[in-house]
């Protein structure tokens, strides 16, 4: 391998490293600008993190079926003439990445800004000692 194309490929892992962290770094703005405490603000991190990776998974898993057909299906009604209907499988097979990337863009801002005020309270109420605590036996002293 030559220099440009380690040079290349350090730069699109740097950029794919950058995109994938894009909801973490969105949540500590947000964070950061609500003046949260900073005993809260890693469990805020990691709730609108794993929220964003959601989002993007179950739309992933939604589209996976226009993926699948595209594979499939779509190759077998080319070939038996239903080119028409092959080709607008395919089309609508290639906004599957955008419809995933804009999915999981959109919830990096709208977790982070929707919890912003209410995250203080919700972690004071999950870090509260409300543990059960049995009654004592009839006759113990």
């Amino acid at each position: 391998m030559d220099t440009s194309t380690v040079v290349i490929t350090a730069l699109g892992t740097i950029a794919l490293l950058i995109a994938v962290a894009f909801p973490v770094w969105i949540a500590w703005v947000v964070a950061w600008r609500s003046k949260m405490d900073r005993s809260v603000r890693r469990s805020f991190l990691l709730t609108c993190l794993l929220l964003s990776y959601g989002v993007l998974t179950i739309t992933g898993a939604i589209l996976l079926p226009l993926e699948m057909a595209t594979v499939y299906i779509a190759p077998a009604m080319h070939t038996d003439g239903y080119e028409k209907s092959a080709t607008a499988i395919w089309r609508a097979s290639q906004w599957v990445p955008a419809a995933c990337f804009i999915a999981g863009a959109i919830a990096s801002f709208a977790f982070p800004i929707a919890l912003r005020n209410k995250w203080q309270a919700v972690s004071s109420a999950l870090s509260a000692n409300n543990s059960f605590k049995p009654t004592p036996l009839r006759g113990a002293a």
